[in-house]
C-alpha cells in the first residue's frame, strides 16, 4: 500500500497487520506521493514503486525495487531522464525482469530489471504516461496517457525476447500468436471489428539485410507438410513482419491482353499474372499450422501458429465435417479456375505467336524471299480457331466503349459458384451450388478438351507445314487437364 505522503506499507496476512517498509528506502526524500506500486507477477516478495515529488519542486525520477518484501530497496532510476517525474513502473508477466516505466515525457523499457533503460518510441508521442498495463494472453501493452488517450502496442513478443543473442543470430523467428478465424475480421486484433490488419503476424529478426527478389520466403503448411501458401518476406536488417491472413493460395491468374482502356482480366484481384494469389484462396480450417521462414544462404527456421474458431459463437454440431467438405470443394473449384486461366494464358500466347509469324512471313514474301501464302492462310485459320475458343470463356473486347469489364456467362457463372463454395461457414455446400458447379465443370472439361485437341492436332499439323518450308514453328506447352481432388481436405474426404 502506498500513500500520498510517500509511505509504503506491506501486509503478509491479508491486512490484519502492516509493516512500514518505506523507512528502508535509502535516499528517498520526505513528503512525496506514491504514484504506483506493482507487485511482481513472478514473486510476491518483489515489487516496484514509483514516487512523485513534483509538488515539492523536485522533478527527478524516483523508482525503486525490492525482492525481499521491502526489507531492502534498490534505486533503478539511473538511465531515466534526470528531470522528468516517473509515474509508473510494471513488470511484464510474460518476461521476468522486463520493465516498462511511464514518465512525464513518455515510455522507457528495461530488459535487465531496471539496471538500464532505453526510450520506447516506435511512434509513441512525447506525453505524460500515468499508467501501463500488460495483457498477458495477447502480449499487448496498454498505455494510459495524460492528454493523448489510451494507446495499445500489440504483440510485443519481439520486445520481450530482444537480447544480444537474438541481435547476433543470422535469423530469429519469434513465436506467433493465435489467429482467430472470423469471417468479418480478427477478434481483438483489428479487422472488421477493430480497425487494423487481421491475420497471423509473423515476426523475424535478421542480423544483416538480404537483397534480391524472393530472398526471404515464408511457407505455411499443415502439420503433415501439405502446402497452404508461400509469402514473400522483407529482408531489412532487424525486425521484419509478414502477415498471413489465414488463406490458401487463390487460383493462378491469367495473362491476358489489356483493352485500349487499360483493363486486363483476372478472376480475382491481386497477385502477379501467372502466379497464385496468396490472399484470395479459401480460408484455412481451425487447427495448427507450420510456418517456415527461409532466408537465402541460411538454414530455415520454423514456428507454429494456431488458427482458432470465433470464441463468441457456439459451434453447431457437425460444423467441423461441414467446414472440411466446404474447404475440399472450394479448393477443387479453385484448381479448376487455375486450369481455366492456364488455358487462357496459353491461348493468348498461341495467338501472339501466330500474329507475329504471319506478319514476318508477309514481310519476307513482299521482299521476294519465299512464298508463304499457303502457310499464312493456315496460320490465319488456326488463329481464328483459337480466337473462337477464347471468346467463349474470355471476352477480349471488354472495356471498349466505356470503363466496364464484360465477362462471358461462363466466366460469371464459374466465379459465382466458386465464391459460393468459398463462403460457406459451419455448413456444407448448398445443393444448388453443387448442381451449378457440376454443370460448370462439365463445360470446363469440354473447353479443355477442345483446347487440347487444338494443340494436339491443329498445331502439330501447322508445325509440320512450317518445318517443311523452313519457317518458324510454334512453341507450345503440354495439355491442360482437369485437376485432381485438391489439397488437404482431399486426403480426408468424407
Amino acid at each position: 500500500m502506498g500513500t500520498d505522503d510517500g509511505l509504503v506499507h506491506v501486509t503478509h496476512n491479508g491486512g490484519k497487520t502492516w509493516d512500514k517498509v518505506s523507512d528502508n528506502i535509502q535516499g528517498l526524500p520526505q513528503w512525496g506521493r506514491v504514484q504506483q506500486i506493482d507487485v511482481s507477477p513472478f514473486d510476491p516478495n518483489s515489487a516496484y514503486v514509483a514516487f512523485d515529488f513534483h509538488m515539492s519542486d523536485n522533478d527527478k525520477p524516483y523508482v525503486y525495487k525490492t525482492h525481499d518484501g521491502g526489507k531492502t530497496w534498490t534505486s533503478i532510476s539511473a538511465g531515466l531522464p534526470p528531470k522528468t517525474s516517473a509515474r509508473v513502473v510494471r513488470e511484464d508477466p510474460n518476461q521476468r525482469g522486463l520493465l516498462v516505466c511511464g514518465t512525464d515525457t513518455g515510455l522507457f523499457i528495461s530488459h535487465d530489471d531496471g539496471a538500464t533503460w532505453a526510450p520506447l518510441k516506435r511512434g509513441f508521442p512525447t506525453v505524460p504516461v500515468y499508467d501501463v498495463q500488460f495483457v498477458k494472453r495477447d502480449h499487448d501493452l496498454l498505455v494510459a496517457t495524460h492528454g493523448r488517450g489510451i494507446l495499445q502496442l500489440s504483440d510485443i513478443i519481439p520486445l520481450e525476447q530482444a537480447s544480444a543473442a537474438v541481435a547476433d543470430a543470422p535469423l530469429t523467428v519469434y513465436p506467433i500468436l493465435t489467429d482467430y478465424e472470423l469471417r468479418g475480421g480478427k477478434l481483438g486484433r483489428g479487422g472488421f471489428f477493430g480497425g487494423g490488419a487481421n491475420g497471423a503476424h509473423i515476426y523475424y529478426n535478421l542480423k544483416d539485410a538480404v537483397k534480391g527478389r524472393n530472398a526471404v520466403k515464408v511457407a505455411i503448411t499443415d502439420m503433415q507438410g501439405r502446402a497452404i501458401t508461400t509469402l514473400n518476406g522483407t529482408g531489412r536488417q532487424g525486425l521484419n513482419e509478414v502477415t498471413w491472413r489465414g488463406n490458401y493460395d487463390g487460383p493462378v491468374t491469367a495473362i491476358v491482353p489489356r483493352s485500349r482502356y487499360g483493363f486486363g482480366f483476372r478472376f480475382r484481384p491481386a497477385g502477379r499474372p501467372g502466379q497464385p494469389q496468396p490472399d484470395a484462396g479459401p480460408r484455412a480450417l481451425p487447427g495448427t499450422y507450420k510456418v517456415t521462414v527461409t532466408v537465402k544462404g541460411q538454414a530455415p527456421q520454423t514456428q507454429t501458429v494456431r488458427v482458432a474458431g470465433d470464441p463468441r459463437w457456439p459451434v453447431p454440431a457437425g460444423a467441423a465435417a461441414a467446414n472440411a467438405t466446404s474447404l475440399r470443394d472450394a479448393l477443387e473449384a479453385r484448381d479448376e479456375l487455375s486450369s481455366l486461366n492456364e488455358m487462357l494464358t496459353r491461348l493468348q500466347n498461341l495467338q501472339n505467336q501466330l500474329k507475329a509469324q504471319q506478319a514476318s512471313m508477309r514481310t519476307l514474301q513482299e521482299g521476294g524471299d519465299g512464298n508463304y501464302r499457303s502457310l499464312i492462310g493456315q496460320a490465319s485459320a488456326l488463329d481464328k480457331k483459337a480466337n473462337k475458343l477464347e471468346y467463349v470463356i474470355y471476352n477480349p473486347d471488354q472495356g471498349k466503349g466505356e470503363a466496364t469489364a464484360y465477362l462471358t456467362d461462363f466466366q460469371q457463372d464459374f466465379q459465382s459458384v466458386y465464391r459460393s463454395l468459398d463462403s460457406q461457414w459451419n455448413r456444407a455446400p448448398r445443393p444448388s451450388d453443387l448442381a451449378e458447379w457440376a454443370k460448370e465443370r462439365t463445360q470446363l472439361a469440354g473447353y479443355l478438351n477442345q483446347y487440347n485437341t487444338l494443340m494436339r492436332v491443329d498445331v502439330v499439323a501447322y508445325n509440320k507445314a512450317a518445318a517443311a518450308q523452313h519457317a518458324i514453328t510454334l512453341a507450345v506447352a503440354g495439355p491442360v487437364t482437369m485437376p485432381k481432388a485438391a489439397g488437404m481436405a482431399a486426403a480426408n474426404r468424407p
